[in-house]
């Protein structure tokens, strides 16, 4: 029962809300509907726009004041009229300038005043608007000229930057020493690829690559730091290479870095450059190829160069070739006549020799390091060259001690007097 009397209840409240929703829908439309058709009229129909700014006026204060000063469709005419007459009467080239603002600021007066100079005078009204499509185009011009320009400073900005990573390490290394202080050269800077930027950096004054570094991105600080770290170990690795090639035989040595086979020459030129010079030029007193090591001699100066140091090596290294080049020539003419000695012949001879390991000459292969020459160490290099059978049989004929002697020193890398020195890449990090 209580169900029913309260479904009731609700069925009467909705009955008596549709009405009055219904009235406030009417009441709205009555209010809304004649003010929208109202300014439908003000906006399009130039005599209710009058007559409705004439009652207006008619209020007080300020907004009175502002529909009496609204200009109407009358007045908007005479003032383009008044325009057109004034634009008539210029010198054409002033009146296409004056015009060209008003075109570029309102073109539906633009229109309207080109509208009635047209009616008044078509012949000086096509003049001027001629003139004024020429500023059109010169305007056209000016901003493609300008964007021509722009592009072109792009491009030779790229066109730097591109320059400085392709060119010659110690060229850019060099450079960049001496205009690292500019603000346009840092723009070039900061803009290469910074792997290429830390391969030259590396080389370059500690105080300058410190200086570049703290100008840059944090991400590409550390790909330049990542780089220049990468090139140090393989320059460490590299001496360590030197060390190793230094101890094995010429031989031995001549077949992994008597060519490019195994390096390519900027890692030979690091090897060659942190052996010692007397084992240098000999290696490479062996080398036939001409061609090899002057490309060699090319890229050791060049690291000495890039690295700042004082030393010479390939001039020292040079010098030395010809003194071993020279020295091997005459063992070669040597072991011809040997071998063509009786094996107890020889054995006696190199006997004697073994004896006296006293200097007779000594070679400056640079200011710290020398090269003896004895009777001991001639026998010995000249032994060394003979074939196996004949050096066999002179051995043979030898008495048991200096038989083992021999053997000794022929299974040893040569000796040499070596005082030690400065090698490049050493001054570097």
């Amino acid at each position: 029962m209580e169900t029913s009397d309260i479904n009731m209840d609700e069925d009467i409240e909705i009955q008596e809300k549709k009405p009055r929703k219904i009235k406030k829908i009417i009441i709205t439309a009555i209010i809304v509907l004649p003010i929208v058709t109202f300014g439908i009229l003000y906006t399009t129909s130039p005599t209710v726009k009058k007559s409705t700014n004439k009652i207006l006026a008619k209020l007080p204060g300020g907004a009175g004041d502002y529909f009496k000063n609204m200009p109407t469709e009358s007045d908007n005419a005479q003032k383009i009229e008044y325009l057109s007459d004034y634009y008539l009467g210029l010198d054409k080239d002033v009146a296409a300038d004056k015009m060209y603002i008003i075109k570029t600021e309102d073109e539906k007066i633009y229109k309207e005043v080109v509208k009635s100079m047209n009616l008044k005078s078509p012949e000086q009204t096509e003049e001027i608007i001629i003139k004024i499509r020429d500023l059109d185009l010169r305007k056209n011009t000016l901003t493609s000229v300008f964007d021509q320009v722009e592009q072109d400073q792009k491009n030779q900005f790229n066109s730097e930057v591109s320059r400085i990573e392709s060119q010659d390490i110690l060229e850019s290394k060099l450079e960049i020493e001496r205009k690292f202080s500019s603000k346009e050269f840092q723009k070039v800077l900061k803009a290469m690829n910074p792997a290429s930027l830390g391969g030259i950096l590396y080389y370059t004054d500690s105080d300058i690559s410190g200086y570049i570094i703290n100008l840059l991105e944090p991400k590409s600080k550390l790909i330049v730091n990542a780089e220049m770290n990468k090139i140090s170990n393989e320059i460490d690795n590299l001496k360590n290479l030197a060390k190793y090639y230094e101890t094995k035989p010429i031989t031995e040595a001549l077949k992994s870095i008597g060519n490019t086979d195994v390096y390519n020459m900027e890692q030979l030129a690091v090897i060659y450059a942190n052996m010692s010079i007397s084992k240098s030029s000999q290696i490479l007193s062996k080398v036939e190829d001409d061609k090899f090591i002057q490309d060699l001699f090319v890229e050791i100066k060049k690291q000495e160069e890039l690295s700042d140091t004082t030393l010479s090596i390939s001039s020292d290294i040079g010098r030395s070739i010809e003194f071993f080049t020279e020295y091997n020539g005459k063992l070669a003419k040597l072991r011809k006549v040997y071998e063509d000695m009786q094996p107890k012949k020889v054995a006696e001879i190199a006997e004697t020799m073994l004896k006296n390991d006293k200097t007779i000459t000594i070679f400056n292969l640079d200011m710290d390091e020398v090269y003896d020459l004895s009777d001991k160490t001639i026998i010995v290099d000249i032994l060394s060259g003979l074939k196996k059978e004949q050096l066999s049989k002179v051995i043979s004929a030898m008495k048991t001690e200096n038989a083992v002697e021999v053997t000794e020193l022929l299974a040893k890398p040569s000796e040499k007097t070596f005082k030690g020195g400065e090698n490049i890449n050493d001054t570097k990090q």
